[in-house]
């Protein structure tokens, strides 16, 4: 039932990967909204040397929960959850990631409209794929870089779109929409703090244990 917000997530980290300029140590706060099934997200993520871990406080009318996920720079990719009063840890297949959405896209368009995210300017660039109309709202003035970020959170789709039309920058908000024009989902980076990040943040948690 995580899978959509595990995806998202896991693409605005690629998409800082793929399109950034220098490297980073600090936290991103994002927020995304999934229409589809009806959740909400708020999203932290740390950075640094490679390594990466989402906090990802997801929000239904049903229920709330807690997901922590971890993107060593070498390893395999874990998620923890408290689960039934038992603190769990589960294994990511990369798989989840590696061609995960918009593996169809096949075209991208610069509108000239421009807004700002983050506090930094951002100019819209529409990408189209098979199913959905996708809004990137790219900013090349965040300093952040490639080295930042996991290697093994690689993909194809809207960001590679942008690569391969030599569109610079990093995503701030992402809006997808049906050709009818609802929305399917929205994200936004709402900050980057450039901080301290201990190197206990990218560590499991003795006290939890493997899910079977």
């Amino acid at each position: 039932m995580f899978k959509k917000t595990i995806i998202f997530a896991g693409l605005i980290v690629l998409s800082i990967e793929m399109f950034a300029q220098a490297p980073f140590e600090g936290l991103i706060k994002m927020k995304e909204e999934n229409k589809t099934f009806s959740e909400t997200s708020d999203i932290d993520i740390y950075l640094k040397n490679g390594n990466a871990r989402m906090d990802i406080n997801l929000k239904t009318k049903e229920y709330s929960s807690i997901l922590n996920m971890y993107f060593p720079k070498n390893g395999e990719i874990k998620m923890t959850a408290d689960v039934a009063s038992k603190k769990m840890v589960y294994d990511i297949p990369y798989s989840s990631f590696a061609n995960a959405e918009f593996s169809s896209a096949f075209s991208s368009e610069i509108t000239g409209q421009k807004a700002t995210y983050a506090g930094y300017e951002c100019e819209e660039v529409v990408v189209r794929t098979q199913n959905s109309l996708i809004s990137c709202w790219v900013s090349k003035a965040t300093g952040i870089g490639p080295s930042s970020f996991p290697s093994i959170i690689l993909g194809k789709g809207a960001f590679s779109a942008l690569q391969k039309n030599n569109i610079q920058g990093i995503p701030l908000k992402i809006t997808i929409k049906d050709f009818a024009g609802n929305v399917i989902s929205d994200q936004e980076i709402v900050s980057i703090q450039i901080q301290s990040v201990p190197d206990h943040n990218f560590i499991v948690p003795s006290e939890y244990t493997t899910a079977k």
